[in-house]
């Protein structure tokens, strides 16, 4: 017979706040479109509006815009010298959903990773699964770990320990096989300090 007293959960990181979208930051990451296996013959129009956006942001505030190796120059002549380019393997332009979720936590920003998976295997992902750690390195900023596998554009949370989230992006076999909601729920909260 199988013990049904729950596991308790595992205490939230002290100090540890996922902050909201409106709030201070140092820096915008974006993504250049890279392969035409994703985009096909609407590749140049995706990089039109991605360079615009990128340009747009980088009038205010630091952009750095990840560029698979050998797009250097392309994404340059689109952007502009506003934007910072960051030579790394990109698969797509989703970077919400695969760097890092950047923490606050005892006055320093922190990132976890959440293993991204291409949204569940659906797309190809191979270089895309090493961006958190990749920007994390690169701008020396410490890597949490998380079983979790999920997409940074599918949280939402006020900056004071609230968090929305799709819950059919992560209470799925895709992407966490054998984990329960409440399970997911409790590593979430203490891992972003919920």
């Amino acid at each position: 017979a199988s013990d049904p007293t729950p596991a308790p959960a595992p205490a939230p990181a002290r100090g540890r706040r996922l902050g909201g979208e409106w709030e201070k930051h140092e820096r915008t990451f974006m993504a250049w479109p890279a392969s035409e296996n994703v985009w096909g013959e609407q590749l140049g129009a995706v990089r039109r509006d991605i360079a615009t956006v990128a340009r747009a942001i980088g009038q205010r505030e630091p952009v750095v815009l990840l560029v698979r190796p050998g797009q250097e120059a392309s994404a340059r002549n689109a952007c502009g010298s506003d934007v910072e380019l960051l030579a790394v393997p990109v698969d797509d332009l989703w970077a919400r959903d695969t760097l890092p979720v950047f923490v606050e936590e005892g006055g320093k920003v922190k990132g976890v990773d959440f293993n991204f998976s291409g949204w569940g295997g659906k797309q190809e992902h191979a270089n895309d699964a090493r961006i958190a750690r990749t920007v994390l390195e690169k701008y020396g900023i410490e890597r949490l770990e998380t079983p979790l596998t999920a997409e940074g554009g599918s949280f939402e949370t006020d900056g004071q320990g609230t968090l929305l989230v799709t819950e059919s992006s992560v209470v799925n076999d895709n992407r966490n096989p054998g984990r329960t909601r409440d399970e997911i729920e409790a590593e979430l909260k203490r891992t972003l300090g919920l």
